[in-house]
């Protein structure tokens, strides 16, 4: 009786699979984070928008203060964990600067 001897099995690895959420999951949070910003109470942000690129938190808006520009950017930062903010709020003053 003779014995075979087989090559030991090579393991392939398997790819990491890559988790791209849907535009359904980016829209959600999304609101998540504007409703944090609602809840602050400042009427003055209840127009800022967020989207959530690449990793990003992105803030755009107009706004009269730079005071309102930072409470709208820590609103989110809670909820922003692993992600970075970019905050592209404009701050707009209360009345526009006039010529003389």
């Amino acid at each position: 009786m003779s014995l075979t001897l087989m090559p030991p099995a090579v393991a392939t690895p398997i790819a990491p699979i890559a988790f791209a959420p849907t535009e359904t999951v980016v829209n959600e949070k999304a609101r998540a984070f504007e409703e944090l910003i609602r809840k602050t109470g400042y009427r003055d942000l209840r127009k800022i928008e967020v989207s959530l690129r690449d990793g990003w938190v992105i803030l755009r808006g107009n706004v009269p203060s730079y005071y309102m520009k930072q409470v709208a950017q820590e609103s989110v930062r809670p909820l922003a964990i692993g992600l970075r903010i970019k905050n592209m709020i404009k701050v707009i003053g209360n009345h526009p600067a006039q010529r003389i």
